[in-house]
């Protein structure tokens, strides 16, 4: 019977700490994760000449192709 009591007791305090004091520091790490995002936005962003133009390019990646793979086969659909 005792050990029923604890184990309900600890029930208890899990829930009512999930409900009240759990809200509270995930609350406080959005702010935080908001806060580290805002201030990596603002120093990503460089100040430009007006009309002045930033190109990226992306470099194209070759294909791997795996020699265990098989034989490639060009074929044609015949209608």
């Amino acid at each position: 019977m005792k050990y029923i009591l604890i184990i309900f007791l600890i029930y208890l305090f899990i829930r009512w700490f999930l409900r009240r004091v759990a809200p509270l520091f995930v609350a406080s790490y959005i702010k935080k994760m908001t806060q580290q995002d805002t201030q990596s936005r603002s120093h990503a962003k460089t100040k430009r000449k007006e009309g002045e133009v930033d190109v990226k390019q992306i470099t194209k990646k070759e294909k791997k192709i795996d020699k265990d793979l098989g034989e490639y086969v060009h074929y044609e659909e015949i209608k």
